[in-house]
């Protein structure tokens, strides 16, 4: 039997995990909301894999697609991992310039950190304790199909899709622009310049393709948040608080109430959740796991002080509590499936406050914190497809590293790349969630100075709705109740972005009504979709980069 642990394979994983560390850049960046591509990485290497038979070799089996997938996964949580979409380009919006090659370190040893976490917890988490981790699960029945059918009508429509918004995407944004940017809509009088704002639908099939992953239900309460801010509050900012109608200007009072709707919401649902809190669940290492986790946390503690600047006491506070953190976003995942790395990063930034007197000082041990958050859950989650699948978690833990390491070396010079040919924090990368970063920095260390006027009591109004709604969503009830995190997410979201995942999720919704076979169909097609245009997305930051459009 051959190894899961082959050059095919590795590679394959790894080429796979670096188009995806660009993907989540690139969607990060615009829209906060990304993937950890554990359906594209399990198709896509399948596909390769098919065209590798033809040419005489083996086909893959269900073991080699595991670690394809885990491999691909690891690289592409990377871009979440380093905070490109969080802490590290929040670092940025404050003024600081730091080291990419500083951030990437960072970024390494945070990761590390969690894939120990991780490992750790494995044995608790996935068979004692048997938590669903519903995307490993997915993950798995995915792999069995696709030995069964040999991938029949699953990789056609992704390819399709990627391809098609690849076409948008060139003529919106290369040459010859044929698609318009905006499709402008009727603005409020207060709007003089409504394109500027972003005020319209923007022809995105990347954000056609998140509404149909995030579902309608959380693509209408986007739409809600977007609507409230856009058409509501900000009309109503420009003419009575005299707000300068431009995306920065009202973006910078907008991000309160957003910030406040969404770690409101977040903390409140994991009090109510005490079971994911705190447990006797972790396993004893091995002296080897001891050796890795004492040089990652040297590595991190160096750059986190010795080149961005940070304090060594609110690092060593960050350091300490980031497994603990882990525990809990780790048993949250487990149960939800969802990774809560914003929420749990924000009480980091809170606990180092006391003894941070700078931005640097509290982001730098947050970014560390919500890493571990981050790939620990990457880990699990990957451990979960290969407990299913009768793998060898040790093989997996390679695959990770090895993962890990690509997806450091391409996000990184990506979102460099994207810095210079796009305005990030502008309406063309809005960066909501570095928004809410910056956002909480601030106020920690101006203590509510730096809160724009009236921003405050609309965050108070905010939070106390988060929590309403996250407490009115219990068991039962939670399809019928807005998700104050996505509602959050459209106070950061231009409008131009807000509307077309309100239209995917509807239309995805509409198209799968009593149709199972195309329900299962339009994730897929989703993901086609924002496969395509962050590709070819990043590839056109080069070519503008480059001069050449």
């Amino acid at each position: 039997m051959r190894s899961e642990l082959g050059a095919r394979t590795l590679l394959v994983g790894a080429l796979l995990g670096a188009l995806l560390a660009v993907v989540n850049t690139y969607v990060g960046l615009k829209t906060g909301i990304t993937d950890g591509g554990n359906v594209t990485a399990v198709l896509l290497g399948f596909a390769i894999c098919a065209v590798l038979v033809r040419a005489g070799a083996a086909a893959a089996t269900a073991h080699e697609l595991n670690t394809i997938q885990t491999t691909a996964t690891a690289a592409a949580g990377m871009a979440n991992t380093i905070g490109i979409s969080g802490a590290a380009t929040a670092l940025y919006l404050a003024g600081d310039t730091p080291s990419p090659l500083a951030l990437t370190i960072l970024g390494l040893g945070t990761a590390a950190l969690g894939i120990g976490v991780a490992v750790a917890l494995r044995a608790a988490l996935i068979e004692q304790r048997a938590l669903p981790f519903p995307t490993g699960q997915v993950t798995a029945e995915l792999i069995g199909a696709l030995q069964r059918d040999r991938g029949s009508g699953r990789i056609l429509p992704l390819t399709v899709t990627a391809a098609v918004a690849a076409v948008v995407v060139w003529f919106r944004d290369a040459r010859p622009a044929i698609v318009p940017g905006l499709l402008p809509l009727p603005a409020p009088g207060a709007y003089t310049d409504p394109a500027m704002l972003g005020y319209g639908a923007a022809p995105s099939p990347m954000m056609l393709g998140v509404g149909f992953l995030v579902g309608a239900p959380t693509a209408i309460a986007i739409g809600v948040g977007s609507v409230a801010a856009w058409l509501v509050l900000g009309p109503w900012l420009v003419d009575s608080r005299g707000l300068s109608p431009s995306y920065d200007a009202l973006a910078g009072w907008l991000v309160w109430p957003g910030l406040a709707l969404i770690l409101s919401g977040s903390i409140v649902s994991l009090v109510l959740e005490r079971r994911a809190l705190i447990g006797r669940t972790l396993a004893r290492p091995a002296p080897r796991q001891v050796v890795t986790a004492v040089a990652a946390l040297t590595a991190t503690v160096m750059v986190a002080t010795l080149a961005l600047d940070a304090p060594l006491l609110a690092v060593l506070i960050g350091v300490g509590i980031a497994p603990l953190l882990g525990l809990i976003g780790a048993r949250v995942a487990g149960e939800s499936d969802v990774s809560p790395a914003g929420p749990l990063g924000a009480v980091a930034q809170i606990a180092v406050a006391p003894v941070a007197s700078t931005a640097n000082g509290i982001l730098v041990p947050g970014a560390v914190a919500a890493g571990v958050v981050v790939h620990s859950a990457t880990g699990l989650w990957a451990f979960k497809t290969g407990h299913l699948l009768g793998a060898s978690w040790r093989r997996q833990v390679v695959a990770l590293a090895v993962g890990t390491v690509v997806g450091a070396l391409v996000a990184m010079p990506t979102f460099v790349l994207l810095r210079e040919a796009y305005t990030v924090g502008g309406a063309d990368l809005p960066a909501p969630f570095a928004q809410t970063w910056a956002a909480t920095t601030n106020a920690l260390l101006g203590g509510g100075a730096g809160v724009p006027d009236g921003a405050g009591v609309a965050a108070l109004i905010a939070a106390a709705c988060g929590a309403a709604l996250a407490i009115a969503a219990g068991p039962g009830l939670r399809r019928f109740v807005p998700s104050p995190t996505a509602i959050g997410i459209g106070f950061l979201l231009p409008m131009s972005f807000g509307l077309p995942i309100v239209a995917g999720g509807v239309l995805a919704a509409a198209l799968g009504r009593n149709r199972p076979r195309v329900a299962d169909t339009l994730p897929i097609v989703g993901t086609g979709a924002i496969l395509g245009e962050a590709t070819l997305g990043t590839i056109i930051a080069g070519l503008r980069v480059g001069g050449v459009l």
